[in-house]
């Protein structure tokens, strides 16, 4: 789990992939704007199967406090995750997913969030997302605040219709 620090956001994202997949991935989080474009993105490679870790993402001020109009405007949060093939260029189009003619290349997905600042300790919503290109299997999104209040957590478990795998990611 990532560490939390009083004035920084770390996000890290568990993801179970298959045993024999050992390919780099470059991974980018966004925070966006009401109109899509990223107010705040990172990207990493790992070369590793399970975690990715975004260190230092966010100043939590910065986004609750001195740009919240920015990055909460109509209470609303909004992240985006693409994931696609370490060093391969990857179209940055509306939908964030580039296609071959026999599969595509990468994933995206967005999670919306309204009413956010509602949204009290300890409690949990739940959300549903679905792959266009079957490169994630279909999720279900748990969204909730840590029992502090302080920290913003997003699970992502994975169907149980199909292998078990979980992935997490925090704010």
């Amino acid at each position: 789990m990532a560490e939390q620090c009083d004035d920084v956001v770390r996000k890290e994202y568990d993801l179970k992939r298959d045993d024999s997949d050992d390919t780099p991935v470059d991974i980018e989080l966004s925070l966006l704007s009401p109109d899509g474009s990223p107010l705040l993105a990172k990207q990493i490679t790992s070369t590793t199967q399970s975690v990715f870790e975004f260190e230092e993402f966010a100043e939590k001020d910065d986004v609750l406090v001195k740009r919240k109009q920015e990055f909460l405007n109509n209470d609303t949060l909004t992240l985006r995750c693409r994931i696609w093939p370490a060093g391969k260029e990857t179209e940055k189009s509306d939908l964030c997913v580039t296609q071959s003619e026999l599969h595509p290349k990468s994933e995206c997905f967005f999670l919306t969030v309204e009413n956010f600042s509602s949204l009290k300790a300890g409690e949990k919503r739940s959300f549903d997302v679905d792959s266009k290109f079957d490169m994630l299997p279909p999720m279900d999104i748990s969204l909730s605040l840590s029992d502090e209040g302080d920290d913003v957590r997003l699970e992502f478990l994975q169907n149980p219709k199909k292998q078990n795998s979980k992935k997490k990611l925090q704010l």
